[in-house]
């Protein structure tokens, strides 16, 4: 009767890693890089109009090449959210959604965020994210820049479609 007990304990605890496991990397291999999608009017093909941020440089694909290859999903069901580094001496970064399913990525409405910046604009720590795997939603906490545009406090967007709403930024326009 013992050994019957522990092997159903055994069987149930790998069933249950195993469905953990499975959650928390998707459904099997990521689709590799498609195209940057950006869902706002002007602009170039993987560019924000105006913005210094090009997605499909070498070094921006770099890294979003290797967060497919190595990341599980962790953003509204099958996608990855990436931070990207910019201007590290400022703790900027870029964010884009990578869509595991098509390959596609999809660029949050701005250039950078980084910390809430202090009266001389200066950042002195990284901004902080908040989502969810099961959300479409993203806020950043911190200083978000898009063209000549600053803002600082908590910021969030829902992920709809092929582009990001929410709190408004010039490339939105």
């Amino acid at each position: 009767m013992k050994k019957y007990l522990l092997i159903l304990l055994v069987l149930s605890d790998l069933h249950f890693n195993l469905g953990v496991a499975a959650e928390s990397a998707g459904s099997g291999k990521n689709h590799p890089f498609e195209r940057v999608e950006l869902g706002y009017p002007g602009g170039e093909e993987c560019s924000f109009e105006y913005s210094p941020i090009h997605f499909c440089d070498d070094v921006h694909l770099e890294y979003i090449n290797l967060a497919i290859q190595k990341y599980a999903v962790n953003f509204n069901g099958h996608y990855i959210l990436l931070p990207i580094p910019e201007r590290k001496e400022y703790f900027e970064h870029s964010l884009v959604a990578i869509d595991v399913v098509t390959g596609i990525v999809y660029p949050l409405p701005f250039d950078s965020y980084s910390g809430v910046v202090d009266k001389k604009g200066n950042a002195h720590n990284y901004g902080k994210l908040s989502f969810d795997l099961k959300s479409n939603k993203i806020c950043v906490n911190g200083t978000v820049v898009a063209y000549k545009q600053e803002d600082s406090g908590n910021m969030c967007w829902t992920f709809e479609k092929n582009k990001f709403v929410g709190h408004s930024t010039p490339y939105m326009e």
